[in-house]
């Protein structure tokens, strides 16, 4: 379940004056939810869980000196549902969610629901991936069509195919070179989907 704190919740805490606007404000929490499920819907909000030991460093990068970082997302299929995000409630307990219309994808790498990129291990400093890992990399539009598809990697084949009914899907991987100058929002989880999501299940 995803429980959106407020837009730009990494700027100094003038911000959440938002959260006291009207509803017919165009800052309005309101006003932003709406945006945001619509975002999810048509498979615009790259999501990345962050490690809950992690949170000093990322807003370091963040409120950097304006320069690019590379870091890894997920996107999730229509709805935001059926698709488990990386790590688990308790040491990922909240993360970012960007505007993936605002977000220059150009150089990503990109690999579908299921494959293990482990891009900490396979990705050098210069931006170049080793052992194999080039070889399972998909266009952004492939992803989508995945996702809208429900298609994730078969560990031992490496092919895609389709999750079996009342399955959810492992998470994909989009390493990017992000900017502290890109909007993001906050977003808190829990152990179980809403609306379309399966109890137990650990779904956006």
């Amino acid at each position: 379940m995803a429980v959106l704190l407020g837009t730009h919740a990494l700027q100094p805490p003038k911000c959440f004056d938002s959260l006291k606007c009207s509803e017919s404000s165009e800052t309005s929490p309101v006003r932003s939810s709406t945006r945001l499920v619509d975002l999810f819907d048509d498979q615009l909000a790259l999501v990345k869980s962050v490690r809950n030991t992690d949170w000093l460093e990322l807003i370091r990068k963040l409120n950097g000196d304006g320069n690019v970082f590379r870091t890894s997302v997920s996107l999730p299929p229509p709805g935001a549902v059926k698709m488990r995000l990386f790590g688990e409630p308790r040491t990922n307990c909240a993360g970012l969610v960007w505007d993936r219309s605002q977000v220059d994808l150009s150089e990503a790498y990109i690999w579908p629901s299921g494959y293990v990129a482990k891009t900490e291990f396979n990705l050098t400093h210069k931006g170049e991936l080793v052992n194999g890992r080039s070889s399972a990399l998909v266009t952004i539009d492939r992803l989508v069509e995945c996702n809208r598809r429900g298609l994730t990697t078969n560990a031992e084949t490496g092919e895609l195919q389709e999750v079996a009914d009342g399955a959810t899907m492992n998470f994909n991987e989009i390493n990017w070179q992000s900017s502290p100058r890109l909007d993001k929002v906050v977003f808190a989880q829990a152990s179980q989907g809403v609306q379309k999501g399966i109890p137990g299940q650990r779904c956006l």
